[in-house]
């Protein structure tokens, strides 16, 4: 099994990130209603009202974050919704599966983390390093010795 086909990667992740967007945006919906309510009516009730939706909304959110890009893959062996549709998954560079600790580097660390501190202009490294290594390897698989294979 060979490393997967670089667009395989990025349309796999795009499917992913698809997901997690349609799932926010229905979690979202209080919390949206909540806000144009305050910017209607600014009262002490509806900004507390509003702080209490944005958090139980980002932390609902936070925690499908966690379970869709963590948990998911290790009982699915390395695969995401969109990994699975493309016949991609993720190993490490011995071929054994991956497990959560090295979900965790690989999500949290080698791809939030430095997304943020590099204010997103990782990802555009990422999909150079994608395309133009020979072993078609990101910065967070290099980081956690990963690799993205196809699936027979």
């Amino acid at each position: 099994m060979g490393n997967a086909n670089p667009r395989h990667r990025m349309l796999a992740t795009l499917f992913d990130f698809a997901i997690v967007f349609a799932f926010s945006i229905l979690i979202m919906g209080n919390a949206i209603l909540s806000a144009i309510d305050t910017v209607i009516h600014a009262t002490k009730l509806n900004i507390f009202s509003l702080f209490f939706n944005s958090l139980i909304t980002g932390g609902l959110i936070l925690v499908f974050l966690c379970l869709y890009f963590l948990v998911i893959p290790v009982y699915w062996k390395g695969q995401t919704f969109g990994k699975r549709f493309f016949k991609i998954k993720i190993v490490k560079q011995d071929g054994s599966d991956v497990n959560f600790q090295t979900l965790f580097m690989r999500e949290v660390i080698g791809r939030i983390f430095i997304l943020l501190l590099s204010f997103g202009f990782s990802t555009i490294v990422n999909c150079v390093m994608l395309c133009a290594s020979k072993q078609h390897l990101a910065f967070h698989d290099v980081l956690t010795s990963t690799k993205v294979i196809d699936v027979e």
